[in-house]
């Protein structure tokens, strides 16, 4: 069974942590990658592909709303 790909985006590292803490579990289901930025996750999506992405909506220069509407276009 292949494992669920997500890419989760937040500008504020402790809040990656605590989801890469609290989500622990479900590594054997999912394939968890952390961007720290709205153009570090343009960087991840142009080398791999997701199944899911899960972004905070308020980041500096590009917004949450922003990022998975170029992620549509793409």
């Amino acid at each position: 069974m292949n494992k669920l790909r997500v890419l989760f985006v937040d500008d504020e590292p402790a809040v990656l942590s605590g989801l890469a803490n609290v989500l622990f579990r479900e590594r054997q289901r999912w394939d968890m990658v952390f961007a720290n930025s709205a153009e570090e996750a343009l960087q991840k999506l142009a080398a791999d592909d997701y199944d899911v992405i899960v972004s905070d909506m308020r980041m500096p220069h590009m917004d949450g709303a922003e990022l998975l509407s170029l992620v549509r276009e793409r």
